[in-house]
Order: C-alpha cells, then sequence, then structure tokens
C-alpha cells in the first residue's frame, strides 16, 4: 500500500498523479485530482476526482486511474495513458 491518508494539494504522491492537477480522460472530459483515499475493507488506495465539465466526483482505484488505455477495445485512441497530466 503507497498511502495511509490522503496528501496536500500541489504535492506529487504517486509516479503520474498529482493532487490538485488536472488530467485529461482518454475519452476527452479533464478532470482535478482532489485527494487519495484509503479504501476501508480493502486497504486499496483510491484517487478522487472531479469532472470538470459535470462538476461530479469520482473514486478509482489507483492501478486503474493510473493503467495504459486498453488499445485492443479502443485502437482509436491517440492517448498512452487512460488519464493523463494536461501541462
Amino acid at each position: 500500500m503507497y498511502f495511509k491518508v490522503a496528501a496536500k494539494w500541489g504535492r506529487r504522491v504517486q509516479r503520474g498523479v498529482t493532487i490538485g492537477a488536472r488530467y485529461r480522460h482518454f475519452k476527452g472530459n479533464t478532470y482535478s485530482v482532489e485527494a487519495l483515499a484509503t479504501h476501508t475493507e480493502t486497504g486499496e488506495t483510491l484517487v478522487i476526482y472531479l469532472d470538470l465539465q459535470s462538476r461530479t466526483t469520482y473514486a478509482r482505484p489507483i492501478n486503474m486511474f493510473t493503467s495504459l488505455v486498453d488499445k485492443d477495445k479502443y485502437p482509436e485512441c491517440e492517448q498512452t495513458y487512460r488519464f493523463e497530466l494536461i501541462e
């Protein structure tokens, strides 16, 4: 397990995940990472992120957040990762 509690804004906490940073999902929407959390039953680290268009908050396991796009399922996708940092 990487983390016990959510980290502070702007601090790099996991390779490819920065709290307070904006990311583009491979399907086009943009999101802001709000926090990291620990699942109470499994201890799994979750990324808590906000859809900047709909203002909906989501949670996703960190390994899914940082995963590669399945090019067999989405061959037309130009992004390498599911979520990519917007510089």
